[in-house]
């Protein structure tokens, strides 16, 4: 097998970034937009789905450890 030295890379010429011009700042907005506050919705949502993995996970521990022993029947004679 032949090893061939890597080209030399070909390095692009520096160029300096367009200069942009610089306006003046204008007087500031009158006044700022008031901070939304967070909607009961989007604090619900995630305490609903917390709340509803948590149920799920409690379910399927209870089964795994024991769900799944327990045999039932209706038509059992005593």
């Amino acid at each position: 097998a032949e090893v061939r030295p890597f080209p030399n890379a070909k390095v692009a010429p520096a160029t300096e970034a367009p200069e942009v011009p610089v306006q003046p700042v204008s007087s500031p907005p009158a006044e700022a937009p008031a901070k939304k506050k967070r909607s009961v919705r989007s604090f619900l949502l995630p305490v609903i789905g917390a709340a509803l993995l948590g149920a799920g996970a409690w379910y399927g521990y209870d089964y795994w450890t024991t769900g799944r022993f327990m045999i039932s029947t209706d038509d059992a004679y005593v």
